[in-house]
């Protein structure tokens, strides 16, 4: 699932049952991981694998295509991560 439009994040409009429980699972790996190994590790030590174990299926930097104000941006936007519940 790619982030909402910013006028629908603005507007308050609570998220999918789906999408929250992704976003509460991944906080809960990120929190867990960080308790145990402390901070300052590379970003690739808190991603792929631990949110795997949490059950999420993850997608590693993709390129997006999206539209803006009338104005198409293809290729122009790369996530980090994506995580999405299975």
């Amino acid at each position: 699932m790619l982030p909402r439009r910013r006028e629908e994040a603005i507007a308050g409009e609570a998220m999918s049952n789906g999408a929250e429980r992704a976003a509460t699972q991944v906080i809960d790996a990120a929190v867990k991981l960080h308790m145990a190994l402390g901070p300052g590790l590379l970003e690739s030590t808190y991603t792929s694998a631990h949110l795997r174990r949490a059950g999420l299926k993850v997608d590693r930097e993709r390129w997006v295509t999206f539209e803006y104000d009338g104005m198409t941006f293809t290729n122009e936007l790369r996530i980090d991560l994506i995580a999405m519940t299975l």
